[in-house]
């Protein structure tokens, strides 16, 4: 198994960030299949949002995604873990619920888990890495302050699940990523850093070749309302790096007419197909 590391510092997201490659008649052939990861209650909105502007409680998606690069495949971020979320109590925080597995999921599109040879992870909270340990044989690409932070020392710190991605700890065949990172080497899918809610939060650009650009942005927003007014959690480990991060991302989104996709806001989820379906 071969180690992929990333060892210039992060590069500034603008304008030259995107190839020439990246122009829709020249991209790759590319599928985007959006997989129904689970649902999410969130029990204090105010949580989602350091200026505590919501009432009551609050309904989030968790979505995974399927890149389909040619004759290969591609999984961005992969839910909640079945098993562990069965302890979850009613004084619990976080409610998450699941009715399908990723490896379920990807049955409806004819595909087995050893057909993903690559697993993307925005960052490491257990919304986003709960399955992932499915996925053995994956080339793992995640930040590498995220991995650092999971695995850099003997004792993660708390509320961290490294178990949930600990088959990757020693290192091998992960892929660090610290810069803009050209997945399938010829700018159709693109892992773009997107700093603050984690410390190595990434995003991911997919150009697609009739439906444009997309950005799958992790949680650098998490609904609607958050992205409408550049709210962010309580818990995010860097407020300011967070704004930097929601700059960029609209900039890049505005410049290259790219759409958004909040990854964890229902209307969202609702508006991509509907496994089998997918954008193209």
């Amino acid at each position: 198994m071969k180690l992929k590391s990333l060892l210039m510092a992060s590069a500034v997201i603008g304008t030259c960030l995107l190839p020439q490659t990246l122009n829709a008649k020249d991209a790759a052939d590319l599928r985007l299949y959006t997989i129904d990861c689970g649902n999410i209650k969130v029990k204090d909105a105010n949580i989602m949002d350091t200026t505590d502007s919501y009432e009551g409680s609050l309904q989030l998606k968790a979505s995974c995604y399927v890149i389909q690069h040619g004759d290969e495949y591609m999984l961005w971020d992969a839910g909640f873990n079945p098993e562990a979320i069965k302890s979850v109590t009613e004084d619990d925080m976080f409610q998450p619920k699941i009715s399908e597995t990723i490896p379920e999921s990807l049955e409806r599109i004819g595909l087995n888990v050893s057909d993903i040879s690559k697993i993307g992870i925005s960052h490491y909270h257990f919304d986003h890495i709960g399955q992932a340990n499915t996925f053995k044989d994956a080339e793992l690409y995640i930040g590498a302050e995220d991995f650092d932070a999971l695995f850099g020392s003997e004792e993660a710190p708390e509320g961290m699940t490294p178990q949930f991605i600990d088959q990757w700890k020693d290192g091998e065949n992960v892929f660090k990523v610290t810069e803009k990172t050209d997945v399938f080497d010829d700018g159709s899918v693109m892992i773009i850093p997107s700093h603050g809610h984690t410390p190595g939060h990434e995003s991911l650009l997919v150009n697609l070749k009739n439906s444009g650009p997309h950005i799958l942005v992790g949680d650098l927003w998490h609904f609607q309302d958050n992205f409408k007014h550049d709210r962010m959690p309580d818990f995010n480990t860097s407020m300011e790096d967070t704004k930097h991060s929601m700059e960029e991302i609209k900039a890049l989104a505005e410049e290259h007419k790219a759409k958004l996709i909040i990854q964890h806001d229902p209307e969202h989820f609702r508006a991509m197909p509907a496994l089998p379906a997918y954008l193209d």
